[in-house]
């Protein structure tokens, strides 16, 4: 699956939550962080934990930065011409890593307000070992970011068929997002749909066109520009593939 180009204005971008996060602050941006924390801290949370931080530990650094977001400190001087939301949110947190591990240490799950009640999310200590020790903290967090990614992306598209009654339909063509199949395998479904090969491969394609479209939608909450997005979308597909 390959990113397509785009050649739309940035009027788009224009709200963002990107956009959001960069600006002035209020109520608006404060729900656009918890929107932040809910949806990426996975990434986060896997990339202290590659900088040598024990479970407990890095839960305590990952609300640590999620409250000084909340507070607003790390956003002064941030403009969403600077570059995109990721980029901009990884070098965030290893400057917080660096400089503020005391301040964390004091914003522990158990001290002051939490930012986020991460207790309540799936943090399995053992699920965040280093899938390729090898791999760069910055090349990790790239794809365990992309992957996030394309679980929201999935999670939109999977809403939509359920709403127009396609449920089923989506179950049985799921597996063909992630895999290539010849002729033989459409046959196969075909069978189970009671359909024919070829009403099977043009769901199949319906299916990953949109898929595609809901990554990018998702994509574009943290990029300011067209030209921002296409760039992100071709790092996303980058490190899915291991490249």
């Amino acid at each position: 699956m390959e990113p397509p180009s785009s050649r739309r204005s940035d009027a788009a971008f224009l709200t963002t939550r990107w956009s959001v996060i960069a600006g002035a602050g209020g109520g608006a941006r404060t729900s656009a962080v918890e929107w932040l924390c809910r949806t990426y801290w996975r990434p986060l949370y896997g990339h202290v934990r590659r900088k040598g931080h024990g479970h407990e530990e890095a839960l305590d650094l990952t609300q640590g930065f999620f409250a000084a977001l909340l507070a607003g400190e790390p956003f002064a001087g941030v403009q969403q011409s600077k570059g995109k939301f990721r980029a901009w949110l990884l070098a965030t947190l290893n400057h917080f890593l660096h400089n503020e591990h005391d301040r964390a240490v004091a914003l522990k799950r158990g001290g002051g307000k939490p930012a986020l009640a991460i207790e309540q999310l799936d943090t399995e200590g053992n699920a965040w070992e280093p899938v390729d020790p090898a791999l760069p903290p910055d090349r990790e967090f790239d794809r365990r970011w992309a992957l996030a990614v394309m679980e929201q992306g999935l999670a939109a598209l999977e809403h939509e068929y359920v709403k127009r009654g396609a449920a089923e339909q989506f179950a049985l063509l799921k597996p063909f997002l992630t895999s290539r199949t010849d002729a033989g395998g459409y046959a196969q479904m075909a069978e189970q749909l009671g359909t024919s090969a070829n009403s099977v491969a043009v769901a199949v394609k319906r299916l990953r066109d949109r898929f595609r479209e809901r990554i990018r939608a998702v994509v574009q909450e943290t990029v300011g520009s067209a030209e921002d997005l296409d760039e992100e979308m071709a790092l996303l597909f980058a490190a899915i593939r291991g490249v």
